[in-house]
């Protein structure tokens, strides 16, 4: 599948985001001087208070911030939000307000608001989940900024989703969140899944002791492992075009062109209602291929052909070929930091609907099928 080219769009500024930190906090900072007439400057102190909020657990300062004529269901899904995200062992969290690539959208969607001033930028979020992100999570949400008297306000964040421009939806903003951790996993799924999650994590370990005898690379060790509880809701996770219902699982993961394209956080992603059909052998050893991508995310990049991921994670995955005359292949993959080493980006697999913007690559997705005898 074809990933999308970056395009160049807009002119702006970039504002220092709010930046919480739970476990520890930061150290103090101060805030960098800005325009407070401005409508980015505005945005941003609405993003403020909502950090702010969210540090403190107060979720009726948070709502505050939600533009008091907005849709009934929007305000519930903030407030899903804001529970969701307080119900994650968050170690860090910021939201940017910044117009360096997209501009001000507001014009485009002023009509909708009967002549009160609109603002739209982009938003940037970034945050860790404390002991299993050792780098940030990045994803973009598009919120309308609305004014009503002195006061700015969260309008809406699809006001721009019919041209290809998706607010980012976490797992833990789509319902109640059941954490269960392991040395090597933070699995997430929904309380009435715990069966099922508990016997995956016994599979992912499995899965992560296998890869240790493959890959000898460092890598974390550590990552988080989400089990939807549909096709339909990880679809929406993944803002996919194509079926989810083919596939099994994803490893997923971007790049963020304003940290020097670093690699973002990886999630790995089951569909189990596929994963689950699949002897216990041949769980595990998608898994092993789930977790290559992630061990090698650190030595990726942008332009990386996917034949040289899948075929990575694959040669790494399935136990090394018996054939007469063949002493077989090597046990374990090395790789280093040279210009020789096995690097990998992610794949085109099913990519961000509509994906049109350069700022960020799409996010990716790793598709993978349980391999056949």
């Amino acid at each position: 599948m074809s990933r999308a080219a970056p395009r160049a769009r807009g002119i702006g500024v970039l504002v220092a985001a709010a930046v919480i930190a739970f476990y520890p906090p930061l150290s103090a900072q101060a805030a960098p001087k800005r325009d407070q007439t401005s409508p980015l400057a505005a945005a941003q102190a609405v993003l403020d208070a909502q950090v702010r909020a969210l540090g403190s657990g107060d979720r009726a300062a948070y709502l505050a911030t939600i533009d008091p004529q907005a849709p009934a269901a929007f305000r519930d899904a903030q407030g899903h939000r804001f529970d969701g995200l307080r119900s994650v062992p968050l170690l860090s969290f910021s939201l940017t307000a910044r117009t360096a690539d997209s501009g001000d959208l507001g014009p485009g969607v002023a009509s909708r608001y009967s002549g009160v001033p609109v603002f739209l930028p982009e938003t940037q979020q970034r945050l860790r989940l404390r002991d299993f992100d050792d780098r940030d999570a990045v994803s973009t949400l598009w919120l309308t900024f609305v004014q009503r008297g002195p006061q700015w306000y969260v309008a809406a964040d699809d006001d721009v989703a019919a041209v290809g421009l998706d607010t980012s939806r976490d797992f833990w903003e789509l319902g109640p969140v059941r954490i269960r951790t392991t040395a090597h996993f933070l699995v997430l799924s929904r309380p009435e899944q715990a069966t099922r999650a508990d016997a995956l994590a016994g599979i992912a370990e499995q899965a992560a002791t296998q890869l240790d005898h493959r890959w000898t690379a460092p890598w974390s060790h550590r990552v988080p492992l989400v089990l939807p509880s549909s096709s339909k809701e990880l679809e929406v996770i993944l803002q996919s075009t194509v079926d989810l219902t083919k596939f099994v699982a994803f490893a997923a993961y971007g790049y963020d062109p304003t940290a020097g394209f670093a690699t973002t956080a990886a999630r790995i992603y089951v569909n189990d209602a596929n994963l689950n059909r699949y002897p216990p052998a041949q769980q595990v050893e998608t898994l092993v291929h789930e977790l290559d991508h992630v061990a090698v995310s650190g030595l990726a990049g942008p332009v990386t052909p996917l034949w040289v991921h899948e075929g990575t994670a694959e040669w790494v995955a399935r136990p090394a070929p018996r054939l007469a005359g063949h002493r077989g292949r090597a046990t374990s993959c090395r790789a280093t930091s040279s210009s020789s080493a096995v690097r990998r980006s992610p794949s085109s697999g099913p990519t961000r609907k509509r994906e049109p913007r350069s700022r960020r690559w799409p996010r990716p997705a790793v598709p993978t099928r349980p391999p056949t005898s």
